[in-house]
């Protein structure tokens, strides 16, 4: 569906046409700057006026920040070479772009899971960071020496209750201190969306011209809004925890 938006027959028909509207009796001179008084007069819109480029790539930068930065994929797996991490994060973007209200639905899952888990070990000291990390394959079990495989989180709670392993000491800031997300990525991704959200409105507000492409990335930054505030304490890439 997204391709079709951005396909150059769309582009031209509909960004050209409705995102620099004009006076019929204005002539293409109309947009060369220095313009008369008499001629901004026939044209209310004059100040608004966007190329079909200016709002593609002001689209294109929201939905990426919407996707590829915005994302918190679990914890891949250690003998994961570098290019099935980066297929599986392309499968990821490619889901939320076909369908990112699954996407949405995977961050309510979790933040319900983490809320649960970091609940149950209050008494521990375990925020929402601790149940994120325990469900996206933060722990390892190690049998001598050797980490033998990620721990899901119903393999740890039977685990601990039967007494087969020691709780985890781990601390909050040690698993930020792991994700290689920080406030200047998650600042620029709130950033972009909410000003291309201040945007949008406020054109929608003053009655002026919204091409189809920006309501559909309008969407993306509403839903991005509510994934982004369910995954705020969820780590980005961390390593795993023996």
């Amino acid at each position: 569906m997204l391709l079709i938006f951005l396909s150059p027959a769309f582009l031209g028909r509909e960004l050209g046409a409705r995102g620099a509207p004009v006076n019929g009796q204005l002539s293409s001179t109309t947009l060369i700057p220095g313009i008369s008084e008499s001629i901004e007069a026939g044209c209310p819109d004059i100040g608004n006026l966007r190329s079909g480029w200016d709002i593609l790539w002001s689209c294109l930068a929201t939905i990426f920040a919407c996707t590829w930065i915005a994302l918190h994929p679990n914890i891949q797996a250690r003998k994961d070479g570098w290019y099935k991490v980066a297929l599986r994060r392309l499968k990821i973007c490619f889901y939320a772009l076909m369908a990112p209200e699954m996407i949405l639905s995977w961050a309510l899952r979790q933040w319900l899971g983490a809320r649960h888990i970091s609940r149950k070990y209050q008494s521990r000291g375990w925020t929402l960071s601790h149940g994120f990390f325990v469900q996206m394959g933060g722990f390892m079990l190690v049998e001598g020496e050797k980490p033998a495989r990620t721990l899901t989180y119903e393999e740890f709670e039977a685990l601990y209750e039967s007494g087969k392993i020691e709780f985890p000491t781990i601390s909050e800031n040690e698993i930020q201190d792991r994700s290689k997300s920080d406030m200047i990525s998650k600042s620029l991704v709130v950033i972009q969306t909410s000003w291309f959200i201040l945007q949008t409105v406020t054109r929608i507000i003053q009655h002026l011209p919204i091409a189809e492409l920006e309501l559909i990335t309008l969407s993306f930054a509403l839903l991005n809004g509510v994934m982004y505030f369910l995954w705020w304490r969820k780590p980005l890439d961390n390593a795993a925890a023996n």
